[in-house]
């Protein structure tokens, strides 16, 4: 594992950021805190998702490190930048940028810039060059990355929209799984049904079927989400 190719999606975002924020629209998104459970319930699944992970992985990286497992701390960290982030939230949060509301757009650029100033910090230690570059190029708070505060521990976690949202992610990779297997066209959309366990899971898959319908590659006016025995 290198901690350079780490470095690849935070510079991307930074780049993407700087094009779409100026600097006062900068730092009020980054007054944004969404550590209590109160300010975490109020933003959609994929949001509380992409949040509450980012609160576990601090927990995690902050234990790691304090009990000297420093190569654990840098796997976790690697993981959740290229995965969680990189790969599932900032194309989940297209459907939002570009989706025509502004209120959703706003609330995903605040989700965007809490979560990326956490992971400039959190990989600091092992990438101090760049993580201070990026750092220094944005709008922020303090003279140096160095001495930023640490994220707090013990920040609020929403474990049903956690599962809710693996659901989901689960859901796209067998959809794409079966995209491969019958050779369909990769830029061609399609239809699907979906069956969720339970009517809450269902709901929670029906408020983010943009979401599922833009990672899967779905035309949206032919997705249906079911539950278990239920049929239309």
């Amino acid at each position: 594992m290198t901690f350079l190719s780490t470095g690849a999606p935070l510079a991307c975002l930074q780049a993407w950021a700087g094009i779409v924020l100026d600097d006062a629209a900068w730092r009020d998104l980054a007054a944004a805190d969404y550590s209590s459970p109160a300010a975490l319930a109020g933003l959609p699944l994929t949001e509380r998702w992409v949040v509450s992970s980012l609160h576990q992985l601090v927990d995690r990286v902050t234990a790691c490190q304090e009990g000297e497992d420093f190569s654990e701390a840098g796997q976790a960290l690697y993981s959740f930048i290229w995965g969680e982030f990189a790969d599932w939230y900032v194309e989940a949060a297209k459907t939002r940028m570009y989706g025509g509301d502004e209120a959703a757009a706003a609330a995903t650029r605040g989700v965007l810039v809490y979560v990326f100033d956490r992971l400039l910090r959190l990989a600091h230690p092992f990438m101090p060059f760049i993580t201070e570059e990026l750092w220094q190029a944005l709008p922020h708070q303090g003279d140096a990355l160095i001495a930023a505060q640490w994220p707090a521990v013990g920040a609020a976690v929403d474990s049903q929209a956690v599962a809710q949202f693996e659901a989901l992610k689960e859901t796209v990779r067998l959809i794409r799984n079966a995209r491969a297997e019958y050779g369909v066209e990769a830029a061609r959309k399609i239809g699907a049904v979906a069956v969720a366990a339970d009517p809450g899971l269902r709901d929670a898959l029906q408020q983010e079927a943009a979401v599922l319908a833009l990672l899967a590659r779905l035309d949206p006016a032919q997705v249906r989400l079911r539950c278990c025995g239920m049929f239309d």
